[in-house]
C-alpha cells in the first residue's frame, strides 16, 4: 500500500529531473525560427496553420524588404563552389541598405508580444555575403557579435568572414544570460552570411532544484502519515469484520 503513494512521489521526481530541455540551433531551414525575432523580421514566418514557411526564398538580396533575405545553398554553391552549413537549408544575411547592425531577441510566442526571454548565445556559422551580389561595397569582411543584458554591454567579439566557406565561431560569453544579441557589419549596408545560430533558452537549461534535507524529511515523515493512517483504517476494517 505504501508504495502506491510512493510511485507517484518518485515520478514527479523523475519528471523534475528530467526537465532539461536541451540547447536548440536555427538555420534558415530551422523549425524553431518563429520563436526568433529579428526586428520585427523572422527567420520563417508561420503558416495561417501554423506551419512554418520560408519567409523569403530568395537569390538575390534586393528581393523582398525588411532586415533579412535567405540565399539557397545552390546558388551558393554555383558562385563558389562550397556548400552553406546546411546543405538544405538557407543562409541569412541583412537586407537594410541604412545601418550596420541587425538585432536577434528571443521570445516565447512566434509574434513577439510577450517580453523577450533570456538566453544564452552559444556561437554562430558565419561567412562573408557573395560578392556576386554587388562586389566589394557590400561584403563585409568582419562579423562583430555584441549581447546585452537589458541595456548593459555583457560581451562583445569580432570575427574575420571567409570568403569560400563558413566558419563556425565560439561564443566567449556562451554561459551569460543575453536579452538581445546584435550583428554588426564593418560599414553601413555591409553584408554577411549566417546559416547556424546557437541559441539556449535560459528557462529551459534550470536544473530541477535539489530538495533540502528538510523536505525529504517532511516528504518521508508525509509518507509514513499516510501509511500510518492506511494500516490503521485496515486495522478497523478486520475488527469491524470479527465482531
Amino acid at each position: 500500500m505504501f508504495s502506491n503513494y510512493l510511485k507517484p512521489a518518485l515520478l514527479g521526481l523523475a519528471c523534475l529531473a528530467a526537465a532539461h530541455a536541451q540547447a536548440f540551433t536555427l538555420d534558415g531551414g530551422g523549425s524553431n525560427a518563429p520563436f526568433i525575432n529579428l526586428t520585427s523580421r523572422d527567420f520563417q514566418k508561420p503558416g495561417a496553420d501554423w506551419t512554418v514557411q520560408e519567409y523569403w526564398q530568395v537569390q538575390s538580396p534586393t528581393a523582398g524588404w525588411g532586415g533579412w533575405a535567405e540565399i539557397s545553398n545552390t546558388a551558393y554553391n554555383a558562385l563558389y563552389g562550397a556548400n552553406v552549413s546546411f546543405a538544405d537549408s538557407y543562409a541569412l544575411t541583412n537586407l537594410s541598405y541604412g545601418r550596420a547592425t541587425t538585432g536577434l531577441s528571443f521570445y516565447t510566442d512566434p509574434d513577439g508580444l510577450n517580453p523577450a526571454q533570456p538566453f544564452y548565445f552559444k556561437g554562430a556559422s558565419a561567412a562573408a555575403f557573395t560578392r556576386a551580389f554587388g562586389g566589394d561595397l557590400f561584403s563585409s569582411s568582419t562579423l562583430t557579435f555584441t549581447g546585452y543584458n537589458g541595456s548593459a554591454v555583457v560581451g562583445s567579439f569580432t570575427v574575420d568572414l571567409s570568403d569560400t566557406q563558413f566558419q563556425w565561431f565560439d561564443s566567449p560569453f556562451a554561459n551569460t544570460a543575453l536579452t538581445s544579441l546584435d550583428f554588426t557589419a564593418d560599414a553601413v549596408g555591409a553584408r554577411w552570411l549566417i546559416d547556424d545560430i546557437g541559441v539556449v533558452p535560459v528557462a529551459s537549461t534550470l536544473a530541477a532544484p535539489v530538495p533540502e534535507p528538510e523536505t525529504w524529511a517532511l516528504f518521508m515523515l508525509g509518507g509514513g502519515a499516510a501509511f500510518a493512517r492506511t494500516t490503521a483504517r485496515r486495522r478497523q476494517r478486520h475488527a469491524g469484520a470479527a465482531q
